[in-house]
């Protein structure tokens, strides 16, 4: 994908700075035996889909769920096409939210993560996903200085992403900035990334 490929969801690889600042996915580590994570791109994958899954504006959940971002994000991740986000979870118990989560004890209430967006993820990653994702919300929305129901928008960006062995770029008009994305430093090029492999970088122009 070194041409690159057409997506409005460009603002996706905007959580690649989220998950930095809270620690994923290296907080999960511990809880999650070797065969059940996701790996760091089917976790920004699968927390992307979380936040999207109740669609935006006039973007239902299943168009968003055929934007050729997550073909992308299936190559990065080393997936096969058409397999589950998230590996067995047979013998798992179900895990709260990280304790090292500024303002989390651990548990949250859940919400019912289904549709179109949520087909893909496993079990037991969608039960997690159910708990996280109302905690990233309000953590976006306090980052954002934004009500809860806008942060998924900031993700609908349209833009070109390009992949290569080493790269990961996201090239957007200058129109698709953000003021909030801007201020909260969530736009600033992550550079390398280690648990992604990739160097990382938006490019505005």
């Amino acid at each position: 994908m070194a041409d690159g490929v057409d997506t409005a969801l460009a603002g996706v690889l905007y959580l690649v700075n989220v998950m930095h600042r809270l620690g994923l996915p290296a907080c999960l580590e511990a809880a999650w035996p070797p065969g059940v994570e996701l790996g760091a791109w089917g976790l920004l994958d699968a927390v992307a889909r979380g936040l999207l899954a109740g669609g935006v504006g006039e973007r239902r959940p299943r168009e968003l769920a055929a934007d050729p971002l997550w073909s992308a994000l299936v190559e990065l991740a080393g997936r096969d096409p058409g397999s589950p986000l998230g590996g067995d979870c047979r013998g798992l118990h179900d895990h709260g939210l990280a304790s090292s989560w500024e303002g989390s004890d651990g548990q949250a209430r859940a919400w019912r993560f289904r549709g179109p967006l949520a087909a893909p993820v496993g079990g037991c990653q969608r039960r997690w996903l159910a708990l996280a994702v109302p905690f990233l919300r309000r953590w976006l929305a306090r980052s954002l200085g934004m009500g809860v129901g806008k942060v998924a928008g900031e993700l609908l960006r349209p833009g070109r992403v390009h992949v290569t062995t080493t790269h990961v770029d996201a090239v957007m008009s200058l129109d698709a900035i953000s003021l909030p994305v801007r201020v909260a430093g969530l736009d600033a090029d992550p550079g390398w990334v280690p648990e992604l492999g990739r160097v990382v970088q938006f490019h505005f122009e």
